[in-house]
């Protein structure tokens, strides 16, 4: 009997013994889902969650339910690429939304809406037969291409149709309304970077100071850089425009500064589960590793990203690890906010009505009411800084600039950021009626196919791409809806470009970056390029030239991406709040400075106001202590 209750004591000890083992180890992380909450700098991971324990006495059942904690919904959409910058890779976390949604979102919807209109039998399932002949895309009216002639269905099916099936998938149905554009996805980045010595010669500014044409500025070339460029002052304001820096036979008659575009070296990848992994691997090896294998020594900014990606630990980053360039921490977050500028009809001035887009959608008012999304929250910034990562050292400062730019000195580079979303301020009823007034002969209020012709069809398309009711009479609310389908594929993609500056000189001297030297710029320009002899050496060869970036962020047509990523001109600078009448009327080239040749009194008295001895009198110095 005491035998028998040892064996017990035993038998249960050893039981509890079991329970008390370490549990196995937790499975690697995953990459984080391309979304995410709206937060500032990369947020903790959540805590582990707890099983409830059960009353004491009381052995927990193994089938127990785990408390669930529900995740916030996604409030952006989340791209990472790498930027190649000078020094170090750059790994870059975009955070973007589009009318308040993640980026996403916009081409899911497009693509909703087109597999609905496109369901001619209403059994939920599209086929290609069905879609290409629908009168609803038949002649371009989201944007796609237009399906003309006997062949036409079949050239699109051909096409788009990827796996043969006949039916239109989803992954199927973006390609066929982008037109493949950007990899039919909601994001696309590319770039090439020109940062060769032949390309840095042919900057106008440095042709205009290398006098002796030796491709270096001498210690002379330097001292006399102010006196050369106030000689281009061509209306002598004080005030270097780009078109008075480029040779006289370019600036001639008004004709406009061209860049010629030549080759390069890569200038930024896309990561994540689209990422071309060959091409990065390639990129990163010929930028830090002269065309070899990578080494720890390659990242010499981020020393932990080599012993994250060499997974084996062999010192080799191989084809497959360097896919866990998902898994390194971001070096720069940057947030996208970006809006179609749509009201509800009692606001007026609609840019898409909701009648319009019912229209445009066969009467279907409900869809009519999810289009239409309140006007943009003038509050936010729709370029912002939100955090550079700790892991990557040396210097790196973020500052705000005017126009939807930003300035970011990391890895070596000199990056400026920069939005150009035009689509954002598109107005589609005022569109229509300047269509309407404009090619409306018979002043009837609406177009008939006789109108619709030559260059009216370039601007509207058919009447049969515009007349949704089929009575032959496009009036301004068709037109608008028109506009406003052609356009959502483009207002649902973003795309991105990395290049060089074009005159890396030029962005030395522009020390606000405002696109142009004003008079103390020019003052001041033989110290500024003095301060990039890096040797010493008293002169400045092309290879001291700084590296100077542009990171472009757009929505509109990559048919004309030059056009698409092109900076927006910075505003000029308003007047101090605190500047007496008297400076704002003397500061005659209005560049928030008086210089001396702008002040009207004796020089003692512009001496003793210039209490920093820089030549120059802000509005503080003029209003005195």
């Amino acid at each position: 009997m005491v035998q028998n209750r040892w064996l017990l004591m035993l038998l249960a000890a050893t039981l509890l013994g079991c329970r008390g083992e370490s549990p196995p180890k937790a499975a690697p992380v995953a990459p984080a889902k391309q979304t995410a909450t709206e937060a500032s700098p990369p947020e903790p991971a959540a805590p582990p969650v707890e099983v409830p324990t059960a009353p004491t006495g009381e052995v927990p059942s193994e089938s127990a339910p785990v408390a669930a904690v529900e995740s916030p919904p996604a409030t952006y959409g989340v791209e990472r690429f790498v930027i190649f910058a000078p020094l170090n890779p750059l790994i870059v976390e975009l955070r973007l939304t589009i009318d308040g949604q993640p980026h996403e979102a916009a081409l899911e919807q497009l693509v909703d809406r087109a597999l609905r209109l496109a369901d001619a039998d209403g059994d939920g399932r599209v086929m290609w037969d069905e879609l290409t002949a629908s009168p609803r895309f038949k002649y371009g009216q989201f944007g796609n291409l237009p399906i003309d002639g006997e062949n036409g269905p079949k050239q699109i099916v051909e096409r788009y149709d990827i796996d043969r099936d006949g039916v239109v998938d989803r992954n199927e149905l973006p390609r066929f309304l982008t037109r493949n554009a950007g990899g039919s996805r909601p994001f696309s980045i590319r770039g090439m970077i020109d940062d060769s010595p032949s390309g840095r010669r042919e900057s106008p500014l440095w042709q205009l100071l290398d006098v002796d044409g030796n491709s270096r500025l001498s210690a002379d070339e330097i001292a006399a850089a102010p006196d050369r460029l106030q000689a281009r002052d061509a209306d002598d304001d004080e005030i270097l425009a780009t078109a008075e820096l480029m040779p006289p036979s370019t600036a001639m008659l008004g004709a406009m500064p061209q860049t010629r575009r030549r080759g390069g070296r890569e200038a930024a990848r896309l990561l994540g589960p689209q990422a071309q992994w060959d091409n990065v691997r390639t990129a990163l090896e010929e930028r830090y590793a002269l065309g070899g294998n990578l080494g720890a020594e390659d990242f010499p900014l981020s020393p932990k990203l080599f012993a994250l990606l060499d997974e084996n630990g062999d010192g080799r980053i191989r084809r497959r690890e360097i896919e866990r360039l998902n898994l390194a921490p971001p070096d720069l977050i940057l947030a996208v906010r970006l809006q179609t500028t749509k009201t509800t009809p009692e606001e007026g001035a609609s840019a898409l009505t909701a009648d319009a887009v019912a229209e445009a959608d066969g009467g279907d008012e409900s869809q009519a009411a999810a289009d239409v999304v309140a006007a943009p929250d003038e509050t936010l910034p729709r370029l912002e800084f939100i955090a550079f990562g700790d892991e990557l050292l040396g210097e790196k400062l973020a500052t705000p600039l005017p126009g939807d730019r930003l300035l970011v000195e990391a890895a070596g580079a000199s990056l400026i950021v920069y939005l150009n979303d035009t689509l954002a301020a598109a107005d589609y009823a005022q569109q229509a009626e300047r269509l309407l007034a404009m090619y409306d002969g018979n002043q009837d209020g609406y177009l008939d196919a006789s109108e619709i012709d030559g260059r009216a069809r370039s601007a509207i398309g058919r009447i049969e791409a515009v007349d949704t009711d089929g009575d032959g009479k496009a009036y301004a609310g068709d037109i608008a809806g028109f506009l406003a389908t052609q356009q959502q594929v483009l207002r649902s993609q973003v795309h991105a470009r990395v290049e060089g500056k074009p005159d890396p000189l030029r962005e030395t001297l522009d020390r606000n970056d405002d696109g142009r030297l004003d008079s103390r710029e020019i003052d001041g320009a033989a110290a500024r390029i003095q301060s990039l002899d890096a040797n010493g050496d008293g002169e400045i060869d092309l290879d001291e030239l700084p590296t100077g970036l542009l990171l472009g962020i757009a929505r509109g047509s990559l048919e004309t991406p030059d056009a698409l990523f092109t900076m927006p001109p910075a505003a000029v600078p308003a007047p101090a709040a605190n500047a007496p009448r008297w400076f704002l009327q003397t500061d005659a080239n209005r560049d928030g400075l008086i210089s001396p040749r702008e002040f009207l009194g004796p020089a003692e008295l512009f001496e003793r106001l210039d209490a920093n001895g820089d030549g120059f009198l802000t509005a503080d110095e003029a209003t005195g202590p």
